[in-house]
């Protein structure tokens, strides 16, 4: 038995006859990956760099600039992280 209150990918059921035929469920973003990640025009997924928060006079100006800039994503952990990211921000 279909629960007509569930609704599809868009958020509404859809009729057929007398019987609803219900879609997959939606994708919801995770909003913890949007917060760390940005996207790239190319597609890339950008990560901040880590090592900026202490022990920072033992660090070179050219070493901490570079540590400003942040890093891609490590491909291990791209195609997991563009599914949480959700289709609206790929």
């Amino acid at each position: 038995m279909f629960n007509a209150n569930r609704g599809n990918a868009d958020g509404e059921s859809i009729q057929q006859g007398h019987t609803y035929v219900m879609t997959k469920n939606k994708i919801k973003t995770r909003k913890t990956v949007v917060k760390r990640f940005r996207v790239t025009g190319t597609g890339k997924l950008m990560r901040e760099s880590t090592g900026l928060n202490h022990l920072m006079r033992k660090k070179t100006a050219s070493n901490k600039r570079d540590l400003m800039r942040g890093a891609e994503l490590f491909k291990g952990d791209l195609k997991r992280m563009k599914r949480m990211l959700g289709k609206g921000l790929k």
